[in-house]
């Protein structure tokens, strides 16, 4: 599923796509800003499976208002970050700008994607995925954005 460029992408294999609860939301007046979304079920399993919200947020620790991790704790839903045990990359920012150049955060965990997890999950590790080379980023890269990935306890 897309809009204007920005794709999202699954597993065909496992999920099949909710066409009753997918689109994209609009985040400025402008219509600038938009995030595409989509709900996912999991044809392995017809049991009532955990809920994780994964994607870029567009905000981080680093900035006066972490407005999307404040109002998600405020539901008890926090980043996997916090809930982790063990971290790698946890001072690069996940958004890279297509630059090979590796953004370092000020604050550790001030990446903007980001995976919530409910206050029953945990997490064991969590990572910035990036292939470096001599320190640079090696292209060509996918994104402008490197992924996130966590390993969870799940409920």
């Amino acid at each position: 599923m897309g809009y204007h460029g920005k794709k999202l992408f699954y597993r065909t294999g496992r999920f099949t796509q909710m066409e009753d609860r997918a689109g994209y939301i609009t985040m400025d007046q402008a219509g600038e800003r938009y995030a595409v979304w989509a709900e996912l079920k999991d044809t392995t399993n017809t049991e009532d499976l955990p809920v994780v919200f994964a994607g870029d947020f567009n905000s981080n620790r680093s900035r006066s208002n972490d407005a999307p991790r404040i109002r998600f704790a405020q539901s008890k839903w926090y980043d996997a970050y916090d809930r982790s045990a063990t971290y790698t990359n946890p001072n690069y920012n996940s958004y890279n700008g297509w630059l090979t150049t590796v953004t370092k955060s000020v604050k550790y965990g001030g990446h903007v994607d980001k995976i919530f997890i409910s206050d029953a999950m945990g997490s064991t590790t969590w990572r910035v995925v990036n292939k470096l080379v001599s320190g640079k980023y090696v292209t060509p890269m996918a994104s402008d954005h490197n992924p996130i990935r966590a390993t969870l306890y799940l409920p």
